[in-house]
């Protein structure tokens, strides 16, 4: 009988080693597929947000500041800090191979304002545009080469859409006009580009140099309260209709021809937008029903959640942009 029972012992020791070794191996699979490999950062909320903002109490002109995303801080742009509270800057937006930086700039109780490049760190600062317009967006070309832009004359009405008028220039100042619109944005082929005109959606292409209507607005004008953004690979559109307390959101199918559907809509009283360089983002600048109270929201596209706020309201509502997303 002893015998016996310690067979059976050993068997059960046997059976329970056996049983040890393969849970563990199996552990260490799964460890080694799941815990060991690199997450992937797709879909990580990361980068600078660019934003053009004048405070609330007075203490400093309109200037460029830096939102970094990751820490939820406010920072003012490294140029901003060389120049005097009689200058302002705005619409700040990093050149393709980040390593230069366009921006509008211009003096208080001066009409007139242009368009500039510098260097990341604000160096060599060199003016670009010279007449005596007003100058508001410049965007860059995808090889760095030209820059477009929307200009408006002191005595014309800024919130009509088809009082301004759109260039494109070189970074010497040789300047070609497109058109009546606003809010110019370049394809990333930059063949293209994308504008607002009074009755809707425009494209002029630059090879052929013709301009049409792809998008006709179905009810309404347009006017510079709305804002359009395209994103980094040309893929996606938001358009911003703060009167109806939407943004539509936009896939670009083709930008030549221009083929595009509504897809999302974001039902939030906002105005400026800017997509993450990856397009997973949209940060939207929205306020309440009074269009007072600023915001910055972030979005997670694929599930449309807000999955980010920041307080803005010590900062003027009507002197706001959010220029780009680094």
């Amino acid at each position: 009988m002893e015998s016996g029972e310690f067979k059976r012992r050993g068997i059960f020791i046997l059976i329970a080693v056996f049983i040890f070794l393969v849970g563990a191996s199996i552990l260490i699979y799964f460890k080694s597929s799941f815990t060991t490999q690199p997450l992937s950062n797709k879909n990580k909320l990361a980068g600078e947000i660019l934003m053009s903002l004048a405070p609330v109490d007075g203490s400093s002109a309109l200037k460029s500041y830096v939102f970094n995303v990751e820490a939820q801080s406010l920072s003012l742009f490294p140029f901003s800090t060389l120049n005097n509270d009689t200058i302002f800057t705005l619409n700040n937006v990093i050149s393709p191979s980040e390593k230069q930086v366009a921006y509008v700039a211009g003096t208080l109780g001066e009409v007139s304002t242009q368009i500039y490049v510098a260097n990341i760190d604000g160096t060599n600062s060199r003016q670009v545009t010279h007449s005596s317009s007003h100058k508001q967006l410049p965007d860059w070309s995808s090889d760095g080469n030209l820059l477009v832009f929307m200009a408006i004359d002191a005595d014309s009405e800024m919130f009509d859409t088809d009082s301004w008028e759109i260039f494109v220039t070189d970074l010497v100042g040789n300047e070609q006009f497109i058109g009546v619109g606003a809010h110019p944005k370049f394809s990333p082929d930059k063949r293209q580009i994308l504008f607002m005109k009074t009755d809707g959606l425009y494209t002029y292409n630059l090879d052929t140099y013709m301009g049409s209507q792809v998008w006709q607005l179905n009810r309404g004008i347009t006017y510079t309260g709305m804002k359009i953004e395209l994103s980094k690979d040309g893929t996606m559109l938001a358009w911003s209709i703060p009167d109806d307390n939407k943004i539509q959101i936009a896939e670009i199918l083709s930008l030549d021809p221009f083929v595009g559907k509504f897809v999302k809509t974001i039902e939030k009283r906002a105005f400026w937008t800017v997509f993450s360089p990856d397009g997973k983002f949209l940060a939207i600048q929205e306020v309440d029903d009074n269009y007072l109270n600023p915001s910055l929201s972030i979005y997670a596209l694929e599930s449309m959640d807000n999955i980010l706020e920041f307080d803005l309201s010590d900062y003027y509502q009507e002197a706001m942009w959010f220029d780009d997303w680094k």
